[in-house]
């Protein structure tokens, strides 16, 4: 709609994307401010509606899973509460960069990991994966429920745990541990919103790696059933509210 002092390399009216949550939010509106740098252009055949899921969700999957050490072809990732919108895209990324991949979730949602392309499936409420003998090379939580001890049990020797969401008892001390050591081997992502990552995602997008899986689409006036919805745990990808 309008350009601020100094940008260029927009005009109004140009269709962006862009993650809003270091602009102080906002997203849930009409209009909406944003710095330049964080956008990038919506590609054709993308329609905003699908766009509006990518942002955030694709970032933190993407930010998670190239943290440090990069998957090497034949690793072992394990994705925690996969069916919602980090782990519709976490999912595919992680096999398309050939890793074994297991999500974990509940059991209405086993047939959907597998058809985003799971290698293997767990239901969490008859196996909890921090007690299994497995090791992991990486293990993406989007619900974390233990403390950092737990994660380290699955780990390979050079694995690391990277935390998207979870219980703030947990997750809290985690983020204190990231920051002091970016190394550490149980980490909290440090979501980045940048236009750099935007546009990786996007050619991902073209090239097929991923699409972006909507559980539904809600009206503003229906905002709050879209985060009741996301709040009962039976989201499957991403609720857009649409204007």
């Amino acid at each position: 709609v309008a350009l601020g002092e100094g940008v260029s390399g927009w005009q109004p009216g140009d269709r962006v994307l862009a993650d809003l949550s270091a602009d102080h939010w906002g997203g849930l509106a009409e209009f909406a401010t944003g710095k330049a740098e964080s956008w990038a252009r919506l590609p054709e055949g993308l329609s905003f509606e699908a766009a509006a899921a990518v942002p955030q969700a694709g970032t933190l999957a993407l930010q998670g899973l190239e943290d440090g050490k990069l998957i090497q072809p034949g690793d072992r990732v394990l994705i925690n509460g996969v069916a919602g919108g980090v782990g519709s895209f976490a999912i595919p990324m992680a096999k398309a960069m050939g890793a074994h991949v297991t999500g974990v979730d509940n059991a209405g949602k086993l047939d959907l990991m597998r058809q985003w392309g799971a290698d293997e499936v767990l239901d969490y409420r008859k196996t909890e994966y921090t007690a299994q003998d497995e090791r992991y090379d990486v293990v993406l939580d989007n619900v974390m429920q233990h403390p950092r001890r737990n994660y380290r049990r699955v780990l390979t020797p050079t694995g690391r745990a990277e935390i998207v969401g979870g219980k703030m008892k947990y997750v809290m001390p985690t983020l204190f541990k990231t920051i002091l050591n970016r190394k550490t081997p149980v980490r909290v992502v440090l979501h980045n919103p940048n236009a750099t990552d935007l546009g990786r995602l996007l050619r991902q997008w073209q090239d097929g790696v991923w699409t972006p899986q909507l559980d539904g689409s809600y009206s503003l006036e229906e905002g709050p059933k879209a985060f009741a919805r996301i709040g009962s745990g039976e989201v499957r990808g991403k609720a857009v509210v649409t204007l």
